[in-house]
């Protein structure tokens, strides 16, 4: 790094005092930086505010915040962001954990690229006991903002968990913060405003954060029905994003072809996957996952993939037809999921 720069971590806890103390030490373990961790308490129950003060008083990197009652938990986001001092801010949940050196790379990478708006990297996904971090060697790759909007449209997805990101405060203030107004989507509408405001980098190689999946986050055991809640909120999250904050490109056109091929893609897997279930729930949820495969991609109904799905919603359900059928979808899902990985990686 060329100076040492000041970096706030800012750790929101809501009855997670079982995780607290692990993501703190997580925070305060980033060396060559001037660390403020800010817990933001919002109205635990559970003894994670004392345990947040206890720290405090032991380390005067650690400050506490607190809510008078539960609020909406992009406002305590929101109002402990703004109460930030650092030129470099991030939002590590307290379920989560940063890697030993995570802070210190993406500052590095920062400074290196004065128009970068923030900077992300690998977060790896674990249950139960956190796995020792892979710390190999570091390497950078870096976007401008329309070239990573591009590749993000492509995806059709969020590449991004949020505790491995770190932005410039100056960029999260001119996109505004979580905007309130996306219970669900409100991280990768900021990460699409952010760059819309400047270039993107990213760290390969090491572990930038764990993300932790466990029984009370969103990510644990999703099904069909929640899957394609995810999906409904991607359309309106790219939708909002290119109707009002996008720059004026040529590419928003694509980008919108692009964004909506890969929703109906997904949509279509999860209606295959709802109608294989077979039960009455799963089934019109495979109906409603279809139906937004052909409104992200009216064109999809003359393909072949639509008929075959259309034969699984009808009944085809002979073994020797939904064995192929899941042996075919399996190998399509491994397959992404390796392309996935190589392109986030």
């Amino acid at each position: 790094m060329a100076s040492r720069s000041r970096v706030s971590i800012v750790i929101p806890c809501f009855n997670y005092a079982r995780f607290l103390g692990a993501a703190i030490d997580s925070a305060l373990a980033q060396p060559g930086v001037d660390l403020e961790v800010i817990v933001a308490d919002n109205w635990s129950t559970d003894g994670s505010v004392d345990l947040a003060r206890r720290r405090a008083a032991t380390d005067d990197r650690i400050r506490v915040t607190t809510q008078p009652y539960n609020k909406p938990y992009l406002q305590n986001y929101n109002e402990a962001l703004a109460s930030t001092t650092g030129e470099f801010v991030t939002v590590l949940d307290a379920d989560d954990l940063l890697s030993p050196g995570s802070i210190t790379r993406s500052v590095a990478l920062l400074q290196a690229c004065g128009d970068l708006a923030f900077v992300y990297g690998y977060c790896r996904p674990f249950e139960g006991v956190p796995p020792e971090p892979r710390l190999g060697r570091t390497r950078w790759t870096v976007w401008d903002g329309t070239e990573w909007l591009g590749r993000f449209m492509r995806m059709g997805r969020n590449v991004i968990l949020s505790p491995e990101v770190l932005l410039r405060r100056s960029i999260l203030e001119a996109a505004g913060g979580f905007d309130t107004g996306f219970p669900t989507g409100a991280d990768m509408l900021l990460w699409l405003r952010c760059a819309a405001l400047g270039g993107v980098g990213r760290i390969d190689g090491p572990d930038q954060a764990l993300y932790r999946i466990h029984e009370s986050n969103m990510h644990y055991e999703e099904s069909a029905g929640q899957l394609l809640d995810d999906l409904r909120s991607r359309v309106h999250v790219f939708e909002h994003f290119l109707e009002h904050d996008a720059p004026p490109l040529p590419e928003i056109d694509r980008w919108r072809a692009d964004y909506r091929r890969a929703l109906a893609g997904y949509a279509m897997r999860n209606a295959h996957e709802a109608f294989d279930r077979g039960t009455e729930a799963e089934r019109r949820v495979g109906a409603e996952s279809a139906a937004l495969a052909k409104e992200c991609l009216p064109g999809i109904v003359n393909q072949r993939r639509w008929k075959r799905l259309m034969r699984r919603r009808g009944g085809d359900h002979s073994r020797w037809n939904r064995r192929i059928a899941v042996t075919a979808r399996t190998i399509r899902h491994r397959g992404a999921t390796l392309l996935r990985r190589r392109l986030e990686r």
